[in-house]
């Protein structure tokens, strides 16, 4: 049983980057029914997940609940309450491919690597903690095909301090209402394109969530950054090394004392809508873009607070800005939108700022 499990791990994981990669190729041919059904952000997502339901299904017979618990016997296999195992990473190292861990409140002062196909699910986000006392390696490391659930992963309050980490692995994953709490980077996601949602992160000191390489969808979650400090502290940070990635950022709540909301360095073209950003003390943008060939902006509520920008779009062609609603603070030298050349700006709301919009260069400008 064990070949087997092996051999459908190894099949879905190969399927998940064929598709990632067949999607990519196929997007950039204007004429192929499949760029069509990849201008939907959500097919590629949906196809993927439906692919492993059914997958999945064949396994579904013989996968095994195991329980975990401080107040369990600690006994091989850990299916039941009486027999829990006293760890998770103890739990997880005699799992496979599609079994489910239920995790009783308590602390677990461990780092846990996931297995690829587990659903780690824990009884709250308030009760149910995951501490990891080191610096410099993430308290949980996610697998292929994951489901990650309802835990608080608590951290020292310090620099290089590090929540999860989908990095190569992640595919088809979910990450869902969990709690972070200190993290120098809450979640880290490279080359991997977990759902993230319904997440809280509290007092973060660098990035609240990094994409790189990434085509994940990051949904309501709430981000708080660290309000002591006036280090640069971004909510979520989006980059990669070209322009085939279009990672979704919709509805999360963003509030940032030292950075940026949402800034966007070199390569990808994400949608960015729905968004709550408030700015307090030291922010400097809202929205910062620079480098790659085109982005979405639409529908989103920016509070300047004290900061000097709402939106900045340092290096971005065609770049689409509409329907936000930014509002400063009158303060010298604010600015509601500033954007350039073959930019699309329309329907925005810029209030009690010194400036609406500026303007850097007008060639095929349309506000």
């Amino acid at each position: 049983m064990k070949i087997f499990y092996i051999w459908l791990k190894t099949f879905i994981t190969a399927i998940q980057r064929l598709c990632s990669a067949v999607f990519s190729f196929l997007r950039t041919a204007p004429s192929s029914p499949v760029s069509k059904l990849y201008s939907r952000p959500f097919t590629y997502h949906f196809l993927l997940f439906t692919l492993i339901f059914y997958l999945l299904s064949f396994a579904e017979g013989n996968a095994t609940v195991r329980y975990v618990s401080k107040t369990g016997l600690s006994i091989p296999p850990y299916t039941s309450w009486e027999t829990a195992a006293d760890s998770i990473q103890k739990c997880i190292n005699i799992s496979v491919f599609g079994d489910t861990i239920y995790v009783a409140n308590g602390v677990y002062n461990e780092q846990v690597v996931m297995i690829p196909g587990l659903s780690l699910i824990g009884n709250g986000m308030d009760s149910c903690v995951i501490f990891l006392s080191a610096t410099g390696i993430p308290a949980v490391q996610i697998g292929d095909s994951c489901l990650l659930s309802g835990f608080k992963i608590l951290l020292p309050n310090s620099l290089n301090t590090w929540g999860i980490q989908a990095e190569y692995n992640g595919y088809g994953s979910m990450i869902e209402l969990n709690r972070i709490v200190n993290a120098s980077l809450g979640i880290s996601i490279r080359y991997s394109n977990p759902l993230v949602y319904n997440n809280v992160f509290e007092n973060i000191k660098s990035i609240g969530i990094r994409l790189f390489n990434s085509n994940s969808i990051i949904r309501r979650n709430y981000i708080y950054t660290d309000t002591n400090s006036q280090a640069t502290a971004n909510g979520i940070h989006i980059g990669a090394f070209n322009n085939n990635y279009q990672p979704i950022i919709d509805s999360n709540y963003i509030a940032v004392s030292g950075g940026q909301g949402i800034y966007k360095s070199i390569g990808a073209r994400p949608i960015i809508k729905n968004n709550f950003i408030i700015r307090t003390l030291f922010s400097i943008e809202g929205i910062f873009l620079t480098s790659s060939d085109s982005a979405y902006i639409y529908n989103n509520l920016i509070l300047i607070g004290t900061g000097l920008r709402g939106i900045n779009n340092s290096s971005v062609p065609y770049l689409q800005v509409t329907n936000n609603y930014i509002q400063g603070s009158t303060i010298t030298n604010q600015r509601g939108i500033l954007t350039g050349s073959s930019n699309l700006v329309k329907n925005n709301v810029v209030t009690k700022t010194e400036r609406g919009i500026q303007v850097g260069t007008i060639q095929n400008l349309v506000v």
